[in-house]
């Protein structure tokens, strides 16, 4: 493997990843994330987005009954994208710009990972 190699996106990206319509409940996202160990799930359609766990927190800090919630009350649309070639540092870049801590990643448009700050995190350990 070439040192490029092992700085790309592909190399640290979750490949293993959630996904849920954009009909479903709260409930279902977080039963997605708890059954993976996931602090994400990407909602399907258009547009794309994703919910964290985060999102969910938020939603009970302020009160909300979660459990009668749908998912697009707590969905963010998804604004940017990351191929698995780019380079870790660039990823990490975007994701700080952007105040994101998910990025999804994606292959001539179709969703193949998914990159999180502890992905980046453990990028920077190895």
């Amino acid at each position: 493997m070439s040192k490029h190699q092992n700085t790309t996106v592909e190399r640290y990206m979750s490949q293993s990843f959630e996904t849920v319509e954009p009909d479903a409940s709260l409930v279902v996202a977080a039963e997605r994330m708890e059954a993976g160990n996931m602090g994400a799930v990407i909602v399907t359609g258009e547009p794309t987005g994703i919910v964290t766990s985060t999102d969910i927190v938020s939603q009970v800090a302020a009160g909300e009954d979660t459990s009668q919630l749908d998912i697009d009350e707590a969905v963010t649309e998804v604004t940017t994208t990351i191929e698995p070639t780019q380079h870790i540092k660039d990823a990490a870049s975007t994701m700080l710009q952007e105040g994101i801590s998910y990025v999804p990643v994606t292959d001539s448009g179709e969703l193949v990972g998914l990159l999180s700050k502890t992905d980046i995190t453990k990028s920077n350990t190895n």
